[in-house]
């Protein structure tokens, strides 16, 4: 069975709605973050958007011609950040509902992204944290 371009951005799309309505429910509070069940929904999705994401550069109807260095330059960028988000997600011990301000290691010079949900979580201990990091 092949499968087309237009099928894939259309199961990326979907994933991607999917991905965007379960933030926007959490943040108003409609849905629990706790939930095992919602994990793995999301995780699956995230599955999803992952392999839809590769398929489409796979199918794309415009392929360039790229020199044989842009692979492995890809390839470099694709194990480096592997090696950044597997150590994070090491630091962080989880994915979601992070209860522990971490500043050591990874974030010991970068901050977390959600500047304004941790200063209003931690506080002083952030802000101290923050003036000290590069970003």
């Amino acid at each position: 069975m092949k499968v087309s371009y237009d099928e894939v951005v259309s199961f990326h799309l979907a994933a991607l709605a999917i991905r965007t309505s379960d933030e926007l429910l959490k943040k108003a509070g409609r849905l629990d973050p706790r939930s095992p069940a919602l994990f793995v929904i999301i995780l699956l999705d995230m599955v999803v958007l992952w392999a839809s994401w590769f398929t489409m550069c796979v199918l794309d109807p415009v392929p360039l011609a790229l020199p044989a260095v842009v692979p492995w330059i890809g390839l470099t960028v694709l194990v480096g950040g592997l090696v950044l988000a597997v150590g994070a997600l090491i630091q962080l011990r989880g994915v979601e509902n992070i209860d522990h301000l971490v500043t050591t290691g990874f974030f010991g010079t970068v901050r977390h992204l959600e500047e304004q949900h941790l200063e209003t979580s931690f506080g002083a201990a952030y802000r101290e944290y923050r003036a000290r990091t590069w970003f």
